[in-house]
């Protein structure tokens, strides 16, 4: 009914390879196990469920993946132009996303930036040496205020917005 549709009134052709019947009610079969038919939908690099819409994993680590290639020990950016650049991916990334159930998400995402920033900065400033302590210094020096008096944005402010 939907292919015909589809087909005849607005002159699409459905790919068998990406086409799939889901069904978000979730029934194990007698192993215990989700039958292919059943789970959550993947669109666009949401996953839509019953009763939320989320980020996929493959979306989370393409986020990720982007901040450590602007994070290595190699990149030398000038601490304002590392910033913009990450702002930037923070914040298309954030927006595009923001639609779905993602506050939890973003709180985890947000510290995970933070502790790559922070390492980044640290080891521009020589705070890490052989000091065993020298992730609760850099937590101390570079503190969240203190970020974001710099310039970094986080994915949590712009859910307030």
């Amino acid at each position: 009914m939907i292919r015909v549709t589809l087909h005849q009134e607005l002159k699409l052709e459905l790919s068998k390879d990406k086409t799939e019947i889901r069904y978000l009610e979730y029934e194990l079969d007698e192993n215990g196990k989700l039958p292919p038919e059943y789970g959550p939908i993947r669109f666009l690099g949401f996953q839509v469920r019953k009763r939320w819409l989320s980020p996929t994993p493959k979306s989370i680590k393409r986020f990720k993946n982007n901040i450590r290639a602007h994070t290595k020990r190699h990149v030398n950016y000038d601490t304002k132009v590392l910033l913009s650049k990450l702002n930037a991916i923070i914040r298309g990334w954030g927006n595009y996303f923001r639609i779905g159930t993602v506050k939890t998400l973003y709180h985890d995402l947000d510290q995970w930036t933070r502790m790559r920033v922070r390492l980044i900065l640290g080891r521009r400033k020589k705070h890490i040496k052989n000091n065993r302590r020298w992730r609760s210094k850099l937590n101390c020096t570079y503190t969240d205020d203190i970020l974001k008096e710099m310039g970094l944005i986080t994915l949590e402010c712009l859910l307030r917005e």
